[in-house]
């Protein structure tokens, strides 16, 4: 879960334990996915399901470093349910961006060499992509919990403060630890003389995070309880 205090300069997470028990989501519920591709940055799939009533499970995930398409695909495709995805969103850079597929050979669009490896089910994501609406999103799902029940979950049963490179079918550890290291651009004592706290989001450790972002924004904002 998520506080945060608007004259702070950073977001505050802390963890707690759900006392409900650990189960496969129903085979009938929507799967969504968010796809943010990277080379010298992670590559990172996350995969969401959408209950009866709305509520997001963030339950499965890719998180690879240093690997290309080539290499990436393969894994991708051992996801469970990555074929059930009605959409997976991902940043339009990816339809745009051309990378050499093979010497002397004309570049192509990196969504397209993916397609060629059995990844044909990225979608262009086209909807509202500031850091700052995504962070004023997920408060939403995450107000007034002493009266209702979050409306988006992420399972993690095997959380670290370190990366952990891999599949992970069932569990989302690194969207987690990019979310715990999520922090607001500090001003400094002169530049608060001048300017007003920021509320940029520092564009670090991000990657899950954007694939989150991209499901997150595509879906309707959380009905408030009255």
């Amino acid at each position: 879960r998520i506080d945060y205090s608007g004259n702070a300069s950073e977001l505050h997470y802390w963890t707690v334990r759900s006392p409900e028990k650990y189960r496969l989501p129903d085979p009938e519920w929507r799967v969504l996915g968010g796809f943010d591709h990277g080379k010298t940055n992670p590559t990172a799939l996350e995969r969401a399901y959408i209950d009866y009533e709305g509520v997001i499970y963030f339950l499965g995930e890719y998180y690879m470093l240093g690997k290309s398409v080539w290499q990436n695909a393969p894994e991708l495709l051992k996801m469970p349910d990555v074929r059930k995805f009605e959409a997976c969103y991902t940043d339009p850079s990816v339809f745009d961006q051309r990378t050499q597929q093979e010497s002397g050979k004309e570049p192509r669009a990196i969504a397209s060499v993916y397609a060629d490896e059995g990844i044909d089910f990225l979608t262009r994501f086209s909807r509202n992509r500031n850091d700052q609406t995504f962070v004023e999103r997920l408060l939403a799902h995450w107000g007034d919990l002493a009266h209702r029940a979050p409306t988006l979950k992420i399972v993690c049963r095997n959380h670290s403060d370190r990366p952990q490179l891999g599949l992970h079918d069932w569990d989302c550890p690194n969207l987690l630890w990019e979310l715990m290291r999520t922090r607001r651009r500090k001003l400094s004592a002169t530049q608060l003389m001048s300017q007003n706290q920021s509320e940029e989001i520092i564009d670090k450790d991000n990657h899950a995070r954007d694939a989150m972002k991209y499901i997150v924004m595509s879906l309707p904002e959380p009905s408030e309880k009255p």
